[in-house]
């Protein structure tokens, strides 16, 4: 490693941790944990228990698109691990929310989390397959002009 890159293990590492920093700090209820669960409050039909905003809908499709793209870029297709570390990450969210007045855990959040981390994970894959492909593709360039050029 240079002085000054970071490699690409490296990064991969950091960028599932800044994922997982991020989904935790947006789904935590900071201040707002009682002592006391309020299953009253969850929403337990996806897409059928309101309230339900697209807008937040959207929120926690986006919110897991990195964490999806970053376990992607580690395990690669390996998509059942990154499903388990998705639910997990998710269902943990919403369950420390039922102890909380001002948040509502929803199975809607838990699904639209699981969206995203796919969303992630496919796109992460896609662009891999076609960083190889480019490379390939130099390569081969490459050997063609060394051959014309001999």
């Amino acid at each position: 490693m240079t002085r000054g890159r970071v490699d690409s293990r490296t990064f991969d590492r950091m960028f599932l941790g800044v994922s997982i920093t991020l989904v935790a700090f947006c789904v935590y209820p900071w201040g707002d944990v009682q002592d006391h669960a309020h299953w009253a409050s969850v929403r337990w039909i996806p897409f059928v228990t309101p309230p339900i905003a697209p807008i937040d809908i959207l929120a926690n499709i986006g919110l897991f698109v990195p964490l999806g793209a970053a376990v992607s870029r580690i395990l690669g297709p390996r998509v059942a691990v990154g499903l388990a570390l998705g639910l997990g990450l998710s269902f943990a969210g919403e369950a420390i929310q039922i102890f909380s007045h001002g948040r509502i855990p929803s199975t809607t959040d838990i699904v639209s989390n699981l969206v995203g981390l796919v969303a992630g994970s496919l796109f992460a894959q896609r662009r891999a397959s076609t960083d190889i492909a480019t490379s390939r593709a130099l390569a081969l360039l490459d050997a063609a002009s060394e051959e014309t050029d001999a």
